[in-house]
């Protein structure tokens, strides 16, 4: 195998940090950027958290307007509290990775108080970063800020404006300088940090060859993303299917499960349960706790619950259905047919999504079986869910596998991505960019309402002009670069982004339902030369953008960071 130079960096960054933000749990890790072994360290020991494990409960609390824990804490925080329906200045938010991704500009509201989505986000995003740098400064004791290039984890779903959102709030948060600057800060999608650490680790043990295809599921808190790589002959990573995912996470389990007490206990217990916090999270918290141990759609589970037995014997509730809650011994009796209800819709939901990446793998790959299928994440550990996988698509893999760093495959791949992004060498572009154009009038292909006159000249208004289309591979670092001619003193160069695949003979207007604007970029025109050179650089988590007139005078929606420096290995 022909080796790989190593890249000289023209970065200070010598250590990488890498935050998953969860939907249910949060962790980050951190690697040596210099360090050839690819260590990376995690913490397992969170305050308030009775076992090890990589990560802490996505969840904050408030009193009033003040912070007062995140994690497990804020929860023990809950549970410490007078059960005292009347006081209501403690706030616990949780799952609010879902209301950023729904709307960044939502408001969270808890007990007759709002919260907005992104001050919840800062805020919990602050507390994160202060206990990474106290863990990391335990070993590096003169880290400073200008050190640490960050890497954040988002959902395949995640489109640029959500990952711009997300920049924004780091900045709020303290975490990075600038957001323009990918020697600050990356964004890597969580299925292709998956990827690279699976990959990595398989090579350790050379188990992976040149030609393997790999399908990632990620199954997590919120959402279950699929991406699909082949390892090309320099053992590195191409992506072979644009990365899917849906909102069919263990979130989910829950919202169930509550239906299922609603169905079971009548829906006034459940209302003057909610309104007793301590309670209503004790509650949660057994369920939680238990849903490890259920192993089976076909046996019945006991779970304990003293919390509502106390709670129903102080009340006059008549909607119960017998045999459901025994209050002899405060357990809460899930039969096959309850665990079915709980678990069937969000199971049918993953693995359609599972049998539609297989269809575009295989098709794409030209073969009818895929080497392996990594099921990583919190919820990848779901005994039922991985068995099911393994009944209804066993015979489409050679290998599937659950492996036992499930919970730390995103962070700890996303720090390697962050020492070395070409690990990942194809991408498949998951939308259409391009920017307005006004080209010449046809009159047999353009909108009559779209035609203007402008220094003498019969033009068609609000073109789509595509750079890369929707699906088409992008080598990490590539750039697309066009040239156009400038009309008047300052041009405008609105980018926009669609979903479709357009054909080249295709006319696409900006204002289109399937099209977005994402920036529009300003640049002076010199008065002797009109030409305008726009170039898009593809291939990363992110797309960056440059705009330059013949006075090399640049304008850049998104700083450009070198190729070949984003390799920190030295």
């Amino acid at each position: 195998m022909k080796e790989i130079a190593a890249l000289v960096p023209k970065t200070s960054q010598t250590i990488v940090v890498s935050i998953d933000l969860g939907t249910s749990g949060t962790g980050f890790a951190y690697a040596h950027v210099k360090d050839t072994q690819g260590k990376v360290y995690n913490n397992v020991d969170w305050d308030g958290q009775l076992f090890k494990y990589c990560k802490t409960l996505s969840a904050i609390l408030y009193e009033g307007n003040t912070r007062v824990a995140i994690g497990h804490n804020a929860r023990e925080t809950i549970n410490d509290q007078e059960e005292d329906s009347s006081n209501n200045n403690y706030h616990f938010i949780e799952h609010f990775k879902m209301n950023f991704m729904k709307d960044p500009n939502s408001t969270i509201h808890v007990n007759g108080k709002g919260f907005s989505v992104k001050k919840v986000m800062k805020d919990y995003l602050e507390e994160i970063k202060t206990v990474a740098l106290e863990f990391i400064k335990k070993s590096e004791t003169s880290l400073r800020k200008e050190m640490i290039r960050w890497v954040f984890t988002v959902p395949a779903q995640y489109d640029d404006r959500l990952k711009h959102e997300l920049k924004l709030i780091a900045k709020e948060a303290g975490i990075i300088e600038k957001i323009n600057s990918e020697e600050q800060c990356m964004i890597v999608t969580e299925p292709e940090a998956a990827a690279v650490y699976c990959i990595e680790e398989m090579k350790k043990d050379r188990e992976i060859k040149k030609g393997d295809s790999i399908i990632i599921m990620d199954a997590g808190g919120g959402t279950v993303d699929f991406t699909t790589h082949i390892i090309n002959d320099q053992m590195l990573l191409r992506e072979v299917t644009q990365q899917t995912g849906g909102s069919h996470g263990s979130t989910n389990l829950d919202r169930k499960f509550e239906e299922l007490l609603v169905n079971k206990l009548g829906q006034d217990l459940i209302d003057d349960l909610k309104s007793n916090m301590s309670s209503f999270y004790n509650v949660k918290v057994a369920w939680e706790s238990y849903k490890p141990k259920i192993r089976s759609l076909n046996k019945t589970y006991s779970i304990l619950v003293p919390q509502l037995a106390s709670f129903i014997m102080s009340g006059n509730y008549h909607n119960i259905k017998p045999g459901f809650f025994r209050t002899q011994n405060a357990t809460i009796s899930m039969t096959p047919a309850d665990l079915e209800f709980v678990y069937n819709e969000t199971l049918e939901q993953i693995c359609g999504l599972l049998d539609q990446q297989i269809s575009k793998a295989s098709a794409e790959l030209g073969t009818e079986r895929i080497t392996y299928l990594f099921i990583v994440g919190g919820f990848g550990q779901c005994q039922i869910l991985t068995d099911k996988i393994a009944r209804e698509f066993g015979d489409q893999f050679e290998s599937i596998r659950t492996p036992s760093f499930a919970g730390e495959a995103i962070m700890n791949g996303a720090a390697l991505l962050g020492i070395n992004p070409s690990l990942i060498k194809i991408r498949k572009a998951r939308l259409t960019y391009g920017v307005e154009t006004s080209p010449e009038f046809d009159t047999k292909i353009h909108k009559r309402e779209n035609y203007i006159r402008k220094d003498g000249r019969h033009l068609c208004s609000k073109v789509f002009h595509p750079f890369v289309r929707a699906g088409e591979e992008v080598e990490i670092g590539y750039e697309a670069a066009q040239e156009f001619y400038a009309l008047g003193e300052t041009a405008e160069i609105c980018v926009y982004s669609s979903v479709c695949d357009f054909m080249d003979e295709d006319v696409v207007y900006v204002d289109d339902l399937m099209v977005s604007e994402l920036a529009v970029i300003s640049i002076k025109v010199p008065q002797d030369a009109r030409t305008i050179r726009v170039t898009m650089i593809f291939g990363k988590s992110e797309f960056l953008v440059k705009v330059e007139n013949d006075d090399q005078e640049q304008e850049e929606y998104t700083l450009k960071f070198d190729a070949k420096s984003l390799d920190m290995r030295q």
